[in-house]
């Protein structure tokens, strides 16, 4: 079950895509700061660990670049004011580095919607075997146990397994004989199993924007859990912990990672990366600076030269 309350009214103002696709309409005072909508999505979809999730929107001056709603700021000062009927999607905006250890089923349930969302896309890939897998256990959770009478028709992989493309016969052989293999597994077990696969895919969690090195290389970065990730070529080339990150800065295109003195330097080292305008530089020093404050202001805190 999704959580979702079919009788929830629907009201004129903003629009919400959910996980599932489907759009709710929702109204919030004028001058309203972004949390009030987000928290209306969440109560919504009666989803109590709200702070993974976030609503994010495409900038209003280049459609390719995704924004997230700023829970602290008035929604109009983040859009505009003319916002009518303005669309968000709601998304997973944190990936905990293991989402089976979150409270609720609901939230797990979540993150399994997101994760198939990010391989449709093409954010996250993974070898055949584990598309397989993959597969079996969203069948189970979606459809249970196999039946050999229902479960035969064309097409019913399908159903559940959407989120994979070009499934050849092989595979879709693959995914039934594993699907009758878990028979009397549960749905929230099922998606246990689902999410405890996709955590340990390479690319999982990382959302990648587009950067240049200093040697002048075409790089792509990545904000993630335990710190900041350097992708060449859809593969993982470095990466920084956010416990050696000193600050994090911008100044128009240029972006700067400012590493805290090591033993071998007493002076503090730093790399520059140059994204394609400034609008790109500051999203990626937002994005950044929120994965570092979710991840680790609750264990250290953080100096405030870090948030600028």
């Amino acid at each position: 079950s999704s959580g979702i309350n079919a009788e929830w009214p629907l009201r004129p103002g903003y629009k919400v895509q959910l996980l599932d696709d489907s759009t709710i309409s929702c109204r919030v005072e004028k001058g309203s700061k972004g949390e009030e909508l987000i928290n209306q999505v969440c109560m919504f979809l009666e989803l109590e660990e709200k702070d993974y999730f976030g609503l994010c929107y495409l900038h209003s001056k280049q459609q390719d670049l995704v924004c997230w709603l700023q829970s602290k700021k008035p929604i109009h000062k983040q859009i505009g004011t003319s916002n009518s009927g303005y669309q968000f999607r709601f998304r997973v905006k944190f990936y905990p580095p293991d989402p089976n250890k979150v409270q609720r089923e609901m939230t797990r349930y979540s993150f399994v919607c997101q994760l198939k969302k990010d391989i449709l896309d093409k954010k996250l890939s993974c070898s055949v075997h584990t598309e397989c897998l993959l597969a079996a256990y969203a069948l189970q959770a979606e459809m249970g146990d196999f039946d050999s009478e229902e479960h035969l028709e064309e097409g019913y992989i399908q159903q559940c397994a959407w989120f994979f493309e070009d499934v050849s016969p092989t595979m879709e052989e693959s995914i039934k004989e594993t699907h009758k293999s878990l028979r009397g597994m549960s749905p929230g077990d099922a998606d246990f199993k689902f999410l405890d696969i996709a955590r340990k895919l390479d690319l999982y969690g990382i959302h990648q924007y587009e950067a240049v090195d200093t040697a002048g290389t075409a790089i792509h970065v990545a904000a993630v859990w335990n710190g900041i990730m350097i992708l060449r070529c859809g593969s993982r080339q470095n990466s920084f912990p956010w416990s050696k990150v000193y600050k994090l800065d911008f100044k128009g295109r240029h972006f700067y990672i400012i590493f805290k003195p090591s033993l071998e330097n007493a002076g503090k080292d730093s790399i520059s990366l140059k994204f394609r305008n400034k609008q790109s530089s500051k999203l990626f020093w937002r994005r950044c600076v929120e994965y570092h404050a979710f991840f680790r202001l609750k264990k250290k805190k953080v100096p405030t030269a870090t948030l600028r």
